[in-house]
């Protein structure tokens, strides 16, 4: 029989997954070829025996030798057998021999990373990927692999940093109770402000204020740098805010503005002093808000706010009608305006029936 016949014949039965037909058939073939060798360890690997399929392809490769031409295809399967065994360093000889041969063979490549990267070595398995995307690029299956191997380095290397990005990730998805899931364990490698302040927000997106008060001062004591603990304080404002706390919420915003002076600590401290009725001092809040950010259409709306509480109506007026200039599609400037004006009225009204009655 001819070998392209035997092979023929075997690749059926190795369709079928019928591996001892596909032996018995080679055995009393009574061919001998690099071609059947490298065969018969094809057919040992799907029999789970990686040794004996090592010692095929070896038969195939010396055969090969000594004929003067070995196909690429016999390294990168003992390459494969020898990765099963263990033996990365031989298996890594087998496919440089095997790229050496076949250059444009864009499996050889993605074998090549699976190899480093069973050794652990992300850097020089992405080397390889990167040099496979000037050969293919665009390639589909070196762009997954890429990936692949860029999101297990971050597991393997980094799981602190791998775990921070999946909790990141349902964050942004809006699934807060996945994330906190997922923060809880990364705690198992570190515990850090930027965990912490993480969970607050997921607790406050699930509006559990009390365990989010508590977790956010894991944040504010672990935290040594400036801005993020005046965040921190922050996001323990609006929870205590949240918990009725609001001498403490003015307390919390005072201290963040001590270590940077944001806009929107302004803002948030114009109005729990508005809500404590310290509006004259919301009002000095919300002035330095503005000063900050001229064109933010909201400050104006706070400080019409505040100008309704001090019953200065035509000056709250003024203020909604700067913010409906600055974004004319803001329903709530609208509203507040509307508000006032009514309010307006009702006092003119009053005050006018208050007149009369003097004079009854």
């Amino acid at each position: 029989m001819e070998v392209k016949d035997v092979l023929k014949q075997v690749n059926s039965y190795i369709e079928k997954k019928e591996f001892d037909k596909a032996m018995k058939f080679l055995e009393n073939s009574g061919v001998e070829a690099p071609e059947i060798f490298n065969m018969k360890g094809i057919i040992y690997m799907n029999l789970d025996d990686p040794k004996t399929a090592e010692k095929m392809y070896s038969k195939a490769i010396n055969m090969a030798k000594k004929k003067g031409n070995v196909p690429h295809f016999f390294y990168s399967n003992r390459a494969f057998a020898m990765l099963r065994l263990g033996r990365q360093k031989d298996a890594l000889n087998d496919v440089e021999k095997a790229i050496s041969i076949s250059p444009n063979e864009v499996k050889l490549y993605d074998l090549l990373s699976n190899i480093y990267v069973s050794m652990n070595m992300f850097k020089e398995a992405l080397n390889i990927l990167d040099k496979a995307s000037a050969i293919f690029p665009g390639h589909p299956m070196i762009i997954k692999k890429k990936k692949e191997v860029v999101d297990l380095s971050k597991i393997v290397i980094d799981p602190y940093k791998s775990l921070i990005d999946a909790a990141s990730k349902y964050m942004k998805d809006k699934e807060p109770r996945i994330a906190l899931d997922i923060l809880d364990r990364t705690k198992n490698y570190k515990q850090t402000d930027e965990v912490y302040g993480m969970m607050a927000r997921c607790y406050w997106e699930i509006e559990d204020y009390e365990k989010g008060y508590k977790v956010i001062d894991n944040a504010i004591k672990l935290c040594d740098d400036k801005k993020k603990k005046a965040e921190y304080l922050w996001v323990k404002a609006k929870f205590s805010n949240a918990l009725n706390k609001k001498k403490e919420a003015i307390k919390l915003c005072r201290q963040a503005l001590k270590l940077d002076d944001k806009p929107q600590y302004y803002y948030d401290l114009s109005f729990y002093l508005m809500i404590e009725r310290k509006n004259n001092d919301a009002l000095k809040q919300i002035n330095k808000a503005i000063k900050v950010q001229p064109y933010n259409p909201h400050n104006y709306i706070r400080k019409g706010d505040i100008l309704s509480h001090l019953h200065k109506m035509d000056k709250a007026i003024e203020m909604y009608d700067k913010a409906i200039e600055l974004d004319p599609l803001l329903k709530s400037a609208y509203e507040r305006k509307q508000n006032a004006i009514n309010a307006k009225k009702f006092e003119v009204g009053e005050h006018k029936k208050r007149s009369k009655d003097m004079f009854a």
